[in-house]
């Protein structure tokens, strides 16, 4: 990929691309994306998606008095120890410890609830780090670290989408391989290369030569 594409994804993600110009010895990133130019929109809406994921997943919705963020839990604890059974199996009426046991909690839920609440960083979730971006295969490949189960089926996703998006222009229109050395093309880009490009099939005429073969 070109470099102006490349700079773009590293400035517009910085965390996921932390280690773009790190060590070699230490992740394959330092190669930069080592695919064409038509994917480029195809990586830059995963990363969207992945650091969407992460920073979201990374809040916690709490409480903004610090004092009673820790100290209504643990009322409510106490509170739900006070002994009194309800006895719904035998019909019995509830004992009155019971009852002043539900009222209390009641109204501590509901002034938990009417107090002010912000997000804080909580720093449970791990920052998704792309170790190696490239084209195998005719597909992309985007490997990482720390990612979370749904981040990988993200990833997924996108790497089986890249097989019908064109790694030179990232057209959608007319997608093949082609064989030997396999590239995903649109068959606008193979016409200007015909010479280069002469056992291209399209994404349609595969998928018929496969279905003829059962």
């Amino acid at each position: 990929m070109k470099k102006e594409l490349d700079e773009k994804l590293c400035v517009k993600y910085p965390k996921i691309f932390v280690d773009r110009h790190a060590d070699m010895r230490t992740t394959a990133m330092c190669w930069g994306f080592e695919h064409g130019n038509g994917w480029y929109w195809l990586i830059d809406q995963l990363c969207s998606n992945l650091q969407w994921n992460t920073d979201h997943n990374n809040k916690d919705h709490v409480i903004k008095n610090k004092f009673l963020r820790k100290f209504i839990p643990i009322l409510l604890n106490v509170l739900e120890k006070i002994p009194g059974k309800y006895h719904f199996a035998e019909k019995k009426k509830p004992d009155l410890l019971a009852i002043f046991r539900s009222y209390l909690i009641g109204k501590v839920s509901k002034w938990r609830s009417s107090l002010e609440w912000i997000d804080i960083e909580s720093n449970k979730y791990p920052q998704i780090v792309a170790t190696q971006v490239k084209e195998k295969f005719g597909g992309l490949r985007f490997y990482v670290v720390g990612a979370s189960d749904k981040q990988w089926t993200m990833i997924e996703l996108t790497e089986n989408l890249s097989y019908h998006i064109c790694e030179t222009c990232g057209s959608t229109k007319d997608v093949g391989q082609t064989q030997g050395w396999i590239y995903t093309l649109c068959k606008e880009c193979v016409d200007k290369e015909p010479d280069k490009y002469k056992t291209w099939i399209k994404n349609e005429d595969r998928t018929k030569e496969t279905d003829c073969e059962f």
